[in-house]
């Protein structure tokens, strides 16, 4: 690769703006990675509350080599000066929760036909003193990349260039003060993000006139925007050191025991609990100030608390009433801000109309240099063949994903797997790109949208629409989003046998009562595969992730071939609540599955009926996610399940608490017609929960169990694991280990 400049780092100097030059090949080789520049922000200390005082400072600045005023690129020049315009926003760098979100001055460049200048200005805040450090955010305070027109250069769009418009830098320089007031320093600015122009070809090598370019990044954090922002951590969270509980208290206007209810954390987790903490008076509620005062105690199902709360959702005992902390007008919980609300409303109305209650109280945490992420569009002008493209990706080498629309109608999409564009350096690739079929965008949609055979679905569905797919479609979700608010209902259901084919990272979400997520057809298959990632969240209280809704007995299966699935759910995964599902078979693909209030990860819901459980190959992870969920087989109740066969892959069990098994028979009540295990499988791990006596429970228990074809006996449990090996699995070709400290019984073939 030729360098034609690069980055340089001196005693006192840091050069903006001087690009590491690389060409790559003719296709952007998947297997292409570079090292990723660190770019950490931290939090230092607290700073001391003293009178504002007001300083003159004047900074050295760099941002270009000081020996070259420019670098030819493309036959375009790459101006390294600075114009008599450009500012630079200063803050200091040792924050404390009192620091306001304005800079403390702003600093005016001298025009300079070069890479160096003098900045000039007055900066206002409490004593500084030398050697303290500050950050000078070039050119403004907050960096937006979004709405770009694929341009690098001033000379060809003053307004919207790369060069003038999205060429963002940062300093931190060392301050020496004067006993005049007076501030100098030494400041050496780092360019914060990449730029890369697109060369856009067709499979022929025929140009491609582009009107938009989207770019997804499939790990998420590619930038949208970036600034100092606060943080914020509600009033009522309270840690239990040294404990595994935390406790949260909500004020509401009703004297209503609520009964049920959820925290999402921000590390991925989710946390429940069945009862209000009694210590804390009568049903756990105290009245203060005319409110009524619940205190919840959130004992951790794994992992540690979070330190920020995402979303809280309570229920009363009888499903009458809810009361969610989410963004008043959103429709989505977030991040706890200044804008938050706690609503309470009938769970049959609509959340979307519910009234606002009351502002929450968030303690304000110290500031941050954050980022918010999403894909980029970039829209030219003109349909354009060659776009340039700002980009900062912070989790650095990532897949990425390319979506074109272009002047002829048609559309163009390719992947690049494992690359890393590094901050402050030039990239400009030629990339081929093969024709799609007709991409369809939900954020468009104002109504239900009946998805039709070879539609692409790209976008995210307003939240009050659902999604169906027409009778033997076969569909792709290509970064989709179906966020669903309503009720009793599923977010996305087929109306025959269906498939769907998964690209980017795809996330279906029913946050109404009783709902679900996925719902196939009565009678009919739907099948999941392709090489992206389904997120399926059943937020609402007893709402199932992939299945049948509560009180319906349907007769439809699930088929997952490939993809990366993750499955979270107030009630089964995989199945149905207080009704039926089908067959379930896994035969591929990487799945996870998260089962809640005494449901199976894979399988039944209380008091449901599943069909068979087969798996044959992929890795798959179920976990019983809370009281009562075994991982696979029967939930709570009369529960009753078909045969349960593990033939391929890897599995990993674990059962949630007063459980009797870990695969199979999820209560005593229940039945399991039978599991059989095959020498087929790479691993079958089991963890087990304890049951209703506080015995650990069983880790298979059915009517009848086989390591492949022979019966080894009905249930399988710690206290006959010994005889077990002996007896059965051994002679059948397997072998075995149990962990007595973790309660873990893993089996090979």
């Amino acid at each position: 690769m030729k360098t034609l400049g690069k980055i340089t780092k001196e005693d006192t100097t840091m050069k903006k703006n001087i690009f590491n030059i690389k060409t790559l090949a003719a296709l952007l080789m998947a297997g292409a990675a570079f090292t990723a520049c660190s770019n950490k922000d931290e939090i230092i200390g607290e700073q001391s509350v003293n009178p504002v005082t007001k300083y003159t400072m004047t900074v050295n600045a760099t941002k270009g080599d000081g020996t070259t005023r420019a670098l030819s690129l493309s036959g375009k020049t790459l101006s390294a000066k600075w114009a008599a315009t450009d500012q630079v926003s200063v803050f200091p760098e040792a924050w404390s929760s009192t620091t306001t979100l304005t800079p403390i001055g702003t600093l005016t460049a001298a025009a300079s036909a070069t890479g160096s200048t003098s900045l000039a200005g007055e900066v206002e805040t409490p004593n500084l003193n030398t050697g303290d450090n500050v950050q000078m955010l070039f050119p403004r305070a907050t960096w937006d990349y979004t709405g770009q027109k694929g341009v690098l250069l001033a000379e060809d769009d003053a307004d919207n260039a790369i060069e003038t418009k999205y060429d963002y830098a940062l300093a931190t320089p060392s301050i020496t003060v004067s006993g005049t007031n007076e501030i100098t320093a030494n400041a050496a600015f780092e360019s914060q993000q990449a730029i890369v122009k697109f060369n856009l070809q067709d499979a022929g090598g025929s140009a491609i006139n582009a009107t938009s370019l989207k770019i997804y990044a499939n790990g998420g954090q590619l930038v949208q925007s970036r600034g100092m922002k606060k943080t914020y951590t509600p009033a009522g969270w309270e840690p239990v050191s040294g404990e595994n509980k935390y406790y949260v208290y909500i004020e509401t206007n009703w004297a209503i025991e609520m009964s049920h209810a959820r925290v999402d954390g921000y590390d991925g987790n989710f946390y429940r609990e069945f009862k209000l903490d009694g210590d804390y008076g009568t049903n756990g509620c105290q009245v203060v100030g005319g409110k009524y005062v619940y205190r919840f105690v959130f004992t951790k199902e794994y992992g540690d608390a979070p330190t920020q709360i995402k979303s809280i959702m309570l229920n009363s005992a009888d499903h009458s009433h809810m009361i969610e902390f989410a963004e008043y007008d959103g429709d989505t919980p977030i991040a706890f801000t200044d804008g938050m609300y706690l609503r309470q409303y009938d769970t049959d109305s609509n959340p979307g109309t519910a009234d606002k209650v009351q502002k929450v109280d968030v303690k304000e945490g110290t500031p941050v240099m954050a980022s918010t992420y999403g894909a980029l569009t970039v829209t030219p002008e003109s349909a354009a063949s060659e776009l340039t493209v700002a980009l900062r990706n912070e989790l650095g080498a990532d897949t990425y994903s390319f979506l074109v629309n272009a002047d002829n109608g048609k559309t163009y999409t390719t992947s690049k797997s494992n690359v890393n564009f590094e901050n402050g350096k030039y990239y400009e690739i030629t990339m081929k790109m093969t024709e799609a079929p007709q991409y369809v965008d939900l954020s468009t949609k104002e109504a239900d949208y009946e998805a039709q055979d070879g539609d692409v679905l790209t976008g995210q569905l307003p939240s009050n629409y659902q999604l169906t797919i027409a009778a033997d479609a076969t569909v792709t979700l290509f970064n989709a989003t179906v966020n669903y608010g309503g009720s009793g209902s599923p977010a996305v259901s087929c109306l025959g046998n269906a498939t769907l084919v998964l690209k980017g990272t795809n996330t279906v979400t029913c946050n109404g009562y009783s709902g679900a997520g996925i719902t196939p057809a009565d009678g009919s298959t739907l099948t999941i595969q392709g090489n992206g990632i389904l997120n399926v969240n059943g937020n609402g209280d007893e709402c199932i992730g992939i299945g049948y809704r509560s009180w319906v007995n349907g007769t439809g299966n699930v088929v997952i071939n490939s993809g990366t699935i993750v499955i979270k759910a107030n009630s089964a995964a995989i199945g149905a609540k207080y009704g039926r599902i089908g067959d379930i078979e896994i035969n591929g693909g990487n799945v996870t599955a998260y089962g809640n209030d005494y449901a199976a990860a894979i399988g039944c819901g209380y008091e449901s009926t599943c069909g068979n459980i087969t798996i044959t190959g992929g890795t798959v992870t179920a976990i019983g996610n809370g009281a009562g969920c075994t991982a696979i087989g029967t939930g709570g109740g009369n529960s009753t399940c078909g045969d349960i066969t593990i033939s391929g892959g890897t599995v990993k069990a674990t059962a949630g608490n007063y459980v009797d098994s870990v695969i199979g028979v999820g209560e005593s009540s229940g039945t399991c017609s039978s599991v059989t295990i095959t020498t087929g499988i790479t691993s079958l791990t089991m963890t087990s929960g304890k049951d209703y006596a506080g015995i650990v429970s069983d880790f298979i228990k059915a009517t009848a169990v086989y390591a492949n074809t022979t019966p080894i006996t009905t249930y399988l449990s710690t206290s006959v694991t010994d005889a077990m090996v002996t007896t059965g699995m051994t002679a059948a070709g397997f072998a075995t280990s149990y962990d007595e400290g973790t309660k873990t019984w893993t089996v090979t073939k």
